[in-house]
């Protein structure tokens, strides 16, 4: 070609196409541009629409911003000379919104999507992941819209990856969840397993749990994905009975569990405190050789043993564990520290740097409990300046929260009060909290009606905060306080949520019961033995304390 232009021989359209064609072949993408450019303004050749599609193969290659920019302000001003039709334009405009996607440049990559009169779900796909990873959410909800609809778009059958896509990012305190639920069952998904699986882990999150499983129950190939959707949707709403008989359901159903699954059902016992059951998924993941294979599992392995009291189970665990990260450090400080161990989960705490583990947010969190736990007011205060001024770790409201309480267990209650009004933040729920319970404890009604008139502001609906002041005034005899906390829960719609807790019998089958319930099967036989434990108790010298007690 230099030859060419050195002779004088003049240089078609179809020489550059072939040079420029060779230098996409060679991946030379910024060789290519500067040869299209040359093209125009050294050889004064029009490109062709062939020039233009040997240019698409090397916009989603090229990386510099400016690059792309200079290429699309030529297609701009040579598309009507070249007399590129709609489609032709639409296609080098796609690809030039993909090389904008894959530069990062989001913003430039959306203005060319809104130009393209029909965009393609390969396009629309990208644009929502682009939006997503820049957490851009309702401009991703957005593409989607108008790929569905028709916004400034020609509409379109959406792929079942468009709806996986955006609908974990879905917030189902709008409206566009339940578009997109619609949307996915007026077009034939409520047969595809992923677009279902998706809807059910959104409604989940929402705590719509039982939309959740009107959705499963309607699918027919379930796959291991929707059985750990209902089985953490169900954990997460607390209703552990049935995430256990799920988890029973999907192995009668053949549907092999995943160390996913095991995470899930071993966080519900957690909270469940069977101790059995998480004996027997022990047993289940050595078989299936689960066990040392997944830190996650491991991790939560040792926090399930932790809750239901097996110190040295979790020990063991945590020792076995041979590839430990951070998390499973706070787990077994944090299990040390609420199981009543507070020194052990602070010499754990130095161990665990010693052994060149970084501490973490979650790390601080679980040492101040302990420290809590154990009286140590002035090591605490140690740790949380520390946490600053050492590690650059940023306190949080679960942090100021364990001040407080460590403050309020030493019975400290007035310097808890001006540490929280000294607060950077402004004090959550889990503050006042703190402070509140710390005052029941110490029968501080004066600080606990601030810190229950701050949570009532907070949660008006929450009725344990209500209940904890009554019972002050109970104790204090302070009737009249007590008819008009009552009178303020009726005309707040406020009603006492009943409370209940949980009993693994022999067979592992766990048992929740309510206060005053009536509805167990066996209430009867279970009041007689209740009633009879009570005189047993009442012969050795117990006596109810009835200033923890009121009537309704």
């Amino acid at each position: 070609m230099v030859a060419m232009e050195e002779s004088g021989i003049p240089i078609g359209a179809s020489t550059w196409n072939a040079v420029i064609a060779g230098c996409v072949r060679a991946e030379n993408g910024e060789l290519a541009i500067e040869l299209l450019g040359k093209m125009v303004s050294v050889g004064g050749v029009v490109p062709s629409v062939a020039t233009f599609n040997t240019v698409l193969h090397v916009i989603s290659a090229l990386r510099g911003v400016n690059v792309l920019r200079e290429l699309h302000a030529f297609v701009l001003r040579n598309a009507e000379v070249v007399g590129l039709g709609p489609v032709d334009l639409d296609r080098l405009q796609e690809s030039l919104a993909a090389g904008y996607m894959c530069s990062s440049c989001v913003q430039y990559a959306g203005r060319v999507f809104r130009d393209v009169r029909i965009s393609t779900c390969f396009l629309g796909n990208l644009m929502i992941s682009g939006f997503l990873d820049t957490g851009q959410r309702n401009q991703a909800l957005g593409v989607l819209r108008e790929m569905a609809f028709g916004c400034g778009h020609e509409a379109q059958h959406l792929p079942s990856a468009s709806l996986t896509l955006v609908l974990p990012e879905v917030n189902l305190a709008t409206k566009r969840g339940l578009e997109i639920h619609a949307y996915a069952y007026r077009h034939g998904f409520e047969c595809d397993t992923s677009v279902c699986n998706a809807l059910m882990a959104m409604y989940a999150r929402g705590g719509k749990i039982c939309r959740s499983d009107k959705v499963f129950q309607g699918l027919d190939a379930k796959d291991v994905v929707s059985w750990n959707t209902m089985i953490s949707g169900y954990a997460t709403v607390h209703d552990f009975d049935l995430s256990f008989e799920l988890f029973r359901e999907m192995q009668r159903n053949g549907t092999r569990p995943d160390d996913y699954t095991f995470t899930s059902v071993l966080n519900a016992c957690s909270f469940a405190c069977n101790h059995r059951t998480v004996m027997a998924l022990h047993g289940q993941m050595i078989r299936m050789g689960l066990c040392h294979s997944y830190v996650d599992d491991m991790n939560s392995l040792m926090d399930a043993y932790g809750k239901c009291g097996f110190i040295a189970e979790a020990q063991k665990i945590f020792d076995e564990t041979e590839r430990k990260d951070t998390v499973s450090w706070n787990i077994i400080i944090s299990c040390y520290g609420y199981s009543g161990f507070p020194q052990r989960a602070i010499r754990l705490f130095h161990q665990m740097q010693d052994q060149s583990y970084k501490p973490t947010r979650v790390t601080f969190i679980a040492v101040l409990a302990a420290c809590s736990h154990a009286g140590l007011v002035d090591e605490a205060l140690r740790y949380f300046e520390a946490m600053h001024g050492d590690y650059s770790i940023t306190a949080d409201e679960a942090h100021y929260a364990c001040i407080v309480d460590c403050f309020g267990r030493a019975g400290q209650l007035q310097r808890a009060y001006e540490f929280i009004r000294g607060m950077p933040v402004v004090p959550n729920a889990c503050v006042w909290g703190a402070l509140l319970s710390s005052c029941r404890i110490h029968g501080n009604i004066g600080l606990a009606e601030i810190a229950a008139k701050k949570l009532v502001e907070l949660d008006p609906q929450h009725s344990g905060y209500w209940m904890l002041l009554k019972d002050m005034y109970s104790k204090a005899k302070r009737w009249n306080d007590v008819s008009q906390l009552r009178a303020a829960m009726r005309d707040n719609g406020v009603k006492k949520c009943p409370g209940y807790s949980w009993i693994e019998g022999r067979d592992s089958e766990v048992h929740r019961f309510l206060t005053a319930d009536k509805l167990h099967s066996q209430s009867h036989q279970i009041y007689e033995v209740l009633g009879g434990l009570t005189e047993q108790l009442m012969d050795e010298g117990y006596e109810i304390d009835v200033d923890l007690t009121y009537t309704e």
